[in-house]
């Protein structure tokens, strides 16, 4: 085997693999998806908030203190009171100390704080607060990262519900819109542009709508405005309509990984190797990052697959996977892996390297990962 090594490229398969079931496997391992509960749900940089995990059946509950980790997403401010391990410095971590409480059968860490008072810099104009629960040390558990949306002093609304977007759903099935608004408004919801609902004098709205149609990605839109001053906002999401998989044999010569075109660099095939999976979108540079029916990968057996044209030839794309509606991985046979911390190599150790695109960052830190490719005849593979 030709092992070639060179700052963030041509890592083999065999260590991304590896490297795939370490972060995977561990993560899994030691954190659990929890997601807390905030009151009030819309708050600004300076209102008291509490903020509750339920632990119950976690191991997290046998836990008998627990912290608060916060930071501002997307920037390098970090809470004054993030100490790791926590007994290190009991003056700082204990304002972040959660407060165990066993009750009815279910175990809850809580605490109550005002964002502002947790930072050093200012972050009045930050609308992103992240959080999770951790024990005294990473080893001891946490749970997963959680992005919490910090309200204008003004008015504003906040989309409970659906939670992520695009959201799968099925063919006449129900999907339940639920917002809050911070003073008393009018909400519309307009889905492929047509009004299907409007609701006056609540701060607080709930809709069931039935999703009739058979395929594709619906847009939709609620607009909330103030029946109190001329404020508005407008909360933008869709939902695609789940199909089945489309089964296609592989044309001849298509292997894992990036596949040129001899000739034509303006196309190139993608192949995912995913056994046991059902479903599979490539998402990137060349589609903006949406998850779209129009991207879904044919499936043959163990093996997905998509031929991208339209690509510019020298141009360098970087894309990642959609797998089963819910993992985010990069292609294992990439040139290169791109993540969001790649800002902080200097460019006298790597020249030009490709930023990483706003539009493909997401919340947990473990799904952003980016497979990258130049887009040439020859590339470099291992073997």
């Amino acid at each position: 085997m030709n092992v070639h090594y060179k700052t963030k490229e041509n890592l083999s398969s065999y260590a991304l693999i590896f490297l795939f079931t370490f972060l995977f496997g561990a993560a899994a391992a030691q954190k659990q998806d929890i997601k807390p509960t905030i009151s009030p749900a819309i708050f600004t940089y300076e209102t008291e908030i509490t903020v509750t995990y339920d632990v119950t059946g976690t191991p997290l509950a046998n836990l008998a203190t627990t912290w608060i980790w916060v930071w501002i997403p997307d920037t390098n401010i970090d809470a004054k009171y993030n100490v790791n391990p926590a007994s290190t410095n009991a003056a700082l971590s204990d304002n972040a100390k959660l407060t165990k409480a066993v009750a009815d059968g279910k175990t809850t860490f809580t605490i109550k704080f005002k964002p502002t008072d947790f930072f050093s810099s200012d972050i009045s104009i930050q609308r992103k607060l992240g959080m999770l629960l951790k024990g005294n040390d990473w080893a001891n558990g946490q749970t997963t990262d959680f992005i919490a949306n910090i309200a204008e002093d003004k008015f504003s609304a906040l989309l409970i519900k659906p939670e992520i977007s695009p959201v799968f759903i099925n063919t006449n099935s129900t999907l339940n819109i639920e917002a809050l608004s911070s003073g008393s408004a009018t909400f519309r919801l307009t889905i492929n542009g047509t009004k299907v609902d409007e609701k006056t004098g609540n701060t607080a709205y709930t809709y069931a709508h039935l999703a009739t149609e058979t395929s594709g990605s619906i847009d939709c839109a609620l607009e909330v405005s103030s029946t109190t001053s001329v404020e508005d906002t407008t909360m933008i999401f869709s939902y695609i309509m789940r199909s089945a998989t489309t089964q296609l044999p592989r044309p001849a010569g298509i292997i894992p990984g990036i596949n040129y075109h001899s000739g034509d660099a303006s196309k190139a095939t993608l192949c995912l190797l995913a056994p046991n999976k059902s479903s599979v979108f490539v998402l990137g540079d060349f589609n903006n990052y949406t998850i779209s029916p129009a991207f879904q990968m044919f499936q043959d057996g163990e093996y997905f697959w998509r031929e991208i044209t339209g690509l510019t030839p020298g141009t360098e794309y970087a894309f990642q996977y959609l797998v089963d509606e819910s993992i985010y991985v990069a292609d294992p046979f990439s040139d290169k892996i791109l993540d969001p911390d790649d800002q902080y190599i200097p460019q006298t150790i790597y020249p030009n390297l490709k930023s990483y695109p706003q539009k493909a960052l997401r919340s947990s830190w473990y799904q952003n990962r980016l497979g990258n490719y130049p887009n040439r005849e020859n590339p470099i593979r291992l073997e």
